[in-house]
């Protein structure tokens, strides 16, 4: 969650959703201030439509997911 006010400043008419394997790192998050649109979720999996977001920013996860197709 740290890095969602920085791409929300980079950003500003995005709509920033953080996703995290874990409730409580969302909840974390989410009482900081830091993840006002939070979904649970496992990026080798990732709960959302195909072509639904525009841009994807890792902090230290995609290199753990293989294959990266």
């Amino acid at each position: 969650g740290r890095a969602t006010e920085g791409l929300a400043a980079r950003f500003p008419g995005a709509e920033v959703l953080s996703l995290d394997l874990t409730p409580e790192m969302l909840g974390a998050a989410r009482e900081q201030g830091r993840a006002p649109l939070a979904v649970c979720g496992d990026a080798r999996s990732l709960p959302l439509p195909d072509a639904s977001v525009d841009l994807v920013f890792s902090s230290l996860v995609i290199h753990w997911c293989e294959p990266l197709d």
